[in-house]
């Protein structure tokens, strides 16, 4: 299901791929989710009594289990179906689709960002050195990444996993809910705000080609940003990061620039 833009009741409407179905918000003598055929309509076969502007809010489905019509007839009358409505399937689940990108660093110099690669790299090293072990060489390729997320609310407990498609590196993802640069974030608290914590808003890690890890994090904003910091042992490095969460609706990348 997509968002086809337009709003029913003050709420979006989502399209299924096919075009026979839309997934759309009542509030006239019924509140709440429904799947129908016609968005407005209090016609259709599984709903949800939630009442928050996102269909897939974590506070909303928490409170709210999805129900299906289970008569042996259909019925456009909202009075008839009532006694028919089922919330006996827990299969009934409503998230958004996982968010992948792609960042990478090659060893092709960007005279441009040089010096600013060049301060970060001396912000982080320390870090690094302490969670990573020495250096795999003398000679590296360092970049950074911004990856500006949205979620439809506060983001939900966010699943991060990261994947090395090709190349060795050793790899910081860092989260910012106020939009600091990095730097910024490393000096506070004496440095600690970018130390490997259990809460897991700094992960650093050395990845080797092919490896892959998972972890998970709760960030307090609707639109953090994940800082992503390659260096890089070979010429050239690939990353692949997906990001699942209930309500996570779009991410966008770019160069890191402060």
């Amino acid at each position: 299901y997509s968002i086809t833009g337009e709003l029913v009741n003050g709420r979006h409407v989502y399209a299924n791929e096919n075009g026979t179905q839309n997934l759309f918000y009542l509030n006239e003598g019924y509140n709440g989710w429904m799947l129908g055929p016609k968005p407005g309509v209090n016609f259709g076969g599984i709903k949800n009594n939630h009442d928050e502007i996102c269909v897939h809010d974590p506070v909303g489905l928490q409170q709210n289990k999805w129900s299906y019509y289970s008569g042996s007839q259909n019925t456009e009358n909202p009075r008839e179906a009532f006694p028919y409505w089922a919330e006996n399937d827990d299969s009934l689940r409503v998230g958004c689709v996982p968010r992948t990108i792609h960042v990478d660093s090659t060893q092709i110099r960007d005279s441009s960002r040089a010096m600013l690669l060049i301060k970060l790299y001396r912000h982080i090293r320390p870090i690094l050195l302490d969670s990573c072990g020495a250096q795999l060489r003398g000679r590296m390729n360092i970049d950074a990444w911004t990856i500006k997320v949205e979620c439809g609310g506060i983001c939900d407990a966010i699943n991060v996993n990261v994947t090395v498609l090709q190349g060795q590196c050793d790899l910081m993802l860092l989260w910012s809910v106020s939009g600091d640069s990095i730097p910024h974030i490393c000096e506070k608290e004496n440095g600690s705000a970018c130390q490997p914590k259990r809460h897991n808003l700094a992960w650093t890690k050395r990845m080797l080609n092919d490896n892959s890890e998972s972890y998970d994090v709760r960030i307090g904003s609707d639109a953090p940003k994940l800082y992503a910091v390659i260096v890089g042992y070979t010429s050239y490095v690939s990353v692949s990061i997906k990001l699942d969460a209930t309500n996570i609706l779009r991410t966008e990348q770019e160069l890191y620039r402060e």
